[in-house]
């Protein structure tokens, strides 16, 4: 029996993630859809996902490869965004 999995980049490990149907409804806001897994020999990130680190946000840039596979119907239903207060 094989699983359906969605794909969805995280903006604070930087990882790409496969996660069930079931589960999408309860994902955070800093999760990014993509429609299918990005290249793995990315000229610009060398397969991570991202191309740098924000420190000032605390999150991963994500790297054209992922701008490229991200799903443009599920991001204008859903608000993308990250926050992380300073101490």
């Amino acid at each position: 029996m094989k699983k359906d999995f969605k794909y969805y980049f995280s903006l604070v490990t930087g990882r790409v993630e496969q996660i069930l149907p079931e589960e999408v409804k309860i994902l955070e806001s800093y999760q990014i859809p993509l429609k299918k897994k990005p290249h793995h020999s990315c000229k610009h990130c060398y397969g991570r996902g991202y191309s740098s680190f924000d420190r000032y946000n605390n999150a991963y840039i994500p790297c054209r490869c992922i701008k490229r596979c991200m799903d443009k119907e599920a991001t204008e239903t859903t608000q993308i965004s990250y926050y992380n207060p300073k101490w």
